[in-house]
């Protein structure tokens, strides 16, 4: 058994009124971004082998899955935003069963819905703005993707704007699935404003070529290494 198998283990068995005094143990410098993850995937993991008649087990899986996001959130290790994108992800995951009754009121859809638009870092105006940025730069070769550094790399932290739209459209992603489900009318034309936006965000095909060639360079290390 691996260190974070055992980790997921412990942390499970955990009472939830002592999860955080458990991080606080482990990880006394910080719990790093990466555990939070492998945490989720492996609830999640968990929930799709419950058989349909294990209700309870699912339920607690549910509940399990639900508490490390908020918890997570509450932390400050993860945004609102991609606080909002895990538990749209949970909530797909939840399709397959029936007894819609007996999940957590934070995973409905207009919960999750609503969660997302409220937390979404930038208005429709500044994402659309910093979209033709993006687009703008890689066509010049000046923007986070550059010509000898990793293959279609992430913007760089201090970017926030750029940081920014990335989330979104992470977020956004996550939001489809659920859209048709979403009761309340202001949260779903809203949400259907922010889907309808998703092209415009593209980079476009002239950006994609830059890139392309970019990474045809001779002088362009392979997968991202440094030379």
């Amino acid at each position: 058994m691996t260190w974070s198998d055992r980790d997921y283990l412990e942390f499970w068995a955990v009472p939830g009124e002592s999860r955080e005094a458990w991080l606080a143990g482990r990880f006394p410098t910080g719990v790093p971004g990466h555990w939070w993850m492998f945490v989720l995937e492996s609830a999640r993991a968990d929930l799709s082998r419950f058989k349909a008649t294990d209700v309870a087990g699912r339920q607690r899986s549910v509940d399990f899955a639900v508490e490390v996001i908020e918890l997570a959130a509450r932390r400050n290790q993860i945004s609102g935003c991609r606080a909002a994108a895990l538990l749209a992800r949970l909530w797909q995951a939840t399709r397959k069963w029936d007894d819609w009754d007996r999940l957590p009121a934070i995973l409905a859809a207009d919960e999750i819905a609503a969660r997302a638009l409220a937390s979404f870092p930038l208005t429709q105006q500044e994402a659309l703005d910093e979209a033709e940025r993006r687009r703008a730069g890689l066509v010049a070769g000046e923007g986070w993707y550059t010509p000898g550094g990793p293959p279609f790399s992430a913007p760089p932290a201090e970017d926030r704007r750029a940081q920014g739209l990335v989330e979104i459209e992470e977020t956004l992603g996550h939001l489809e699935p659920l859209a048709e489900s979403v009761a309340d009318a202001s949260v779903r034309r809203r949400l259907s404003t922010w889907l309808s936006l998703r092209e415009r965000f593209d980079i476009g095909e002239e950006a994609a070529r830059a890139g392309r060639e970019a990474l045809a360079r001779p002088d362009q290390p392979p997968d991202g290494v440094e030379p």
